[in-house]
């Protein structure tokens, strides 16, 4: 298991590294509580067969990685592209996370989970592979970094090329060239299918013998289709019993955190007079010209687009601070065709961004903003 397996769980090589490692998934969702087994007196060893604290935070990192697909948008921890110190963890945490995903039985969760960890391997293809890196193999910013925080070096096998990535999925000769690179049409058609903005639209592309010409960056966006189809295909697995039993406490807490019920989830009228201090001050900044995270950039779109508003709607809002494209993708994270949606962050998580601003007497009854969206039209009347 090496870092790059750690980082793009859904390679090929990286499935291969798992199964050559021989873990037992039922021994290592069996792991239970951390403290109950120190007092067992059981030792953290990678190779060893003995339920260990290790095996417990492979378990707490795929909670947390469903979770935060599902309610951010991406898989990372402490950021959008964090990693778990140990690569032994952060890679086996993505099987795991995917039969948690199987256990909830919920087509959207699949669905919110695969785009949620597309979205974050677009990022780190970013950092990894930018646009000033040869096509042919570069070690670049995310994987380079953390192997050189770590006092290591990058190896043959942590190395990444565009290459490589193409022939990871099949699109060795369907792709050609460096930057620009020539995508073959049915391919181009097929990857951009939920690409919104005209600039994906076939006729404003320079089709040439079948190809269509894009740069890096689209690229990626193109590939990040790409992985949402490979981290969804096989979902939801069929769970052995013992397995889904030794999952059941990871697996209820977040069917908790998607049912809860004192969440608004419908409002019959939007009024962003109501709106909470929170999302005015990410509007707010929005209009400004500030390029918002990825984590405000969710959290506000996601409140949004819970009141009712569509891409067009919100992007208006917004004074023009916000381009429908992105609106309308970040609804895709929330919203599935029939119009189920999943709640944004809650308070807890807007103040561990940073974004819980300006609070006031309203505040300290919610847990969550639109708790304090639906509170306040109920205060003037007609909900």
């Amino acid at each position: 298991m090496n870092r790059r397996h750690a980082r793009y769980p859904f390679f090929e090589s990286a499935r291969e590294a798992v199964e050559a490692a021989g873990v037992d998934l039922g021994e290592l969702v069996g792991a239970g509580d951390v403290e109950e087994t120190d007092e067992e007196g059981a030792t953290a060893d990678d190779g060893g067969a003995a339920v260990d604290e290790g095996d417990a935070m492979v378990v707490a990192r795929a909670r947390e990685r469903v979770e935060t697909a599902l309610s951010e948008g991406h898989i990372g921890t402490n950021g959008e592209t964090g990693m778990h110190r140990s690569t032994r963890i952060e890679l086996l945490s993505y099987p795991i996370a995917r039969i948690l995903v199987s256990l909830l039985d919920e087509p959207m969760a699949i669905e919110a989970y695969a785009r949620a960890e597309a979205s974050t391997a677009r990022q780190r293809l970013a950092a990894d592979l930018p646009e000033s890196a040869p096509a042919d193999g570069f070690t670049g910013g995310g994987l380079g970094e953390e192997l050189g925080s770590r006092g290591g070096t990058a190896g043959a096998d942590d190395r990444l090329s565009v290459h490589d990535l193409l022939g990871e999925f099949g699109l060795g000769d369907a792709i050609e060239g460096r930057d620009p690179f020539l995508v073959d049409v049915s391919v181009y058609l097929e990857l951009a299918r939920d690409l919104e903005g005209q600039d994906w639209a076939l006729v404003e592309r320079s089709l040439s013998a079948g190809r269509v010409p894009v740069d890096r960056s689209e690229l990626y966006a193109l590939l990040e289709r790409a992985v949402a189809d490979r981290v969804a295909d096989g979902l939801p697995l069929s769970v052995p019993e013992p397995i889904a039993d030794g999952l059941a406490e990871p697996r209820d807490d977040i069917e908790g955190m998607l049912a809860d019920e004192e969440i608004p989830l419908a409002f019959d009228r939007v009024e962003p007079a109501q709106f909470p201090p929170c999302v005015d001050a990410l509007l707010e900044r929005a209009r400004d010209g500030e390029s918002l995270p990825p984590h405000s950039l969710y959290a506000l779109v996601g409140f949004l687009g819970a009141t009712g508003m569509d891409a067009a709607a919100i992007a208006d809002l917004a004074g023009g601070g916000l381009d429908r494209e992105t609106v309308e993708y970040q609804l895709a994270h929330v919203r599935d065709d029939r119009g189920l949606e999943y709640a944004p962050p809650s308070c807890a998580t807007m103040d561990a961004y940073g974004d819980c601003v300006n609070t006031d007497e309203r505040c300290d009854t919610v847990n969550h903003p639109l708790s304090y969206y639906e509170a306040a039209l109920e205060d003037v009347g007609g909900d």
